[in-house]
């Protein structure tokens, strides 16, 4: 798909550029498209490679959204308290950053992980 063939040529240039931020960003992104296409072992390894890099950063606004789609996916699968967690984490990360756009959200997201576990 064209999509993802331009995801692999951004990975590739950051890769040769050594520009780590941009491979976590390429990686979030690239996860967001499997992620819709049902690939969510594929989307899951790529959230998890892009939050490591992000975290090895100090990212903390990446972070704090690769974690907050990491939560979107573990409910889609049913794994409602990962994607509590998952969500959590992203709120704690977004507290940190300050920025009440992303903590609001974030706060929707614990509630809607919540609510769908117990439902």
């Amino acid at each position: 798909d064209e999509a993802l063939r331009i995801y692999e040529e951004s990975l590739a240039i950051d890769e040769r550029l050594g520009d780590e931020q941009g491979r976590g960003a390429t990686l979030n992104n690239m996860a967001i498209i499997h992620e819709a296409r049902g690939a969510y072992v594929e989307a899951m390894r790529l959230y998890k490679e892009s939050l490591a890099i992000r975290e090895r950063l100090g990212d903390v606004m990446g972070a704090s959204n690769t974690l907050f789609n990491l939560s979107l996916l573990h409910e889609k699968a049913g794994r409602f308290k990962k994607a509590v967690l998952a969500a959590e984490r992203a709120l704690a990360l977004a507290e940190k950053t300050g920025v009440e756009s992303q903590i609001a959200d974030c706060r929707k997201r614990v509630a809607d992980a919540k609510a769908k576990g117990k439902g």
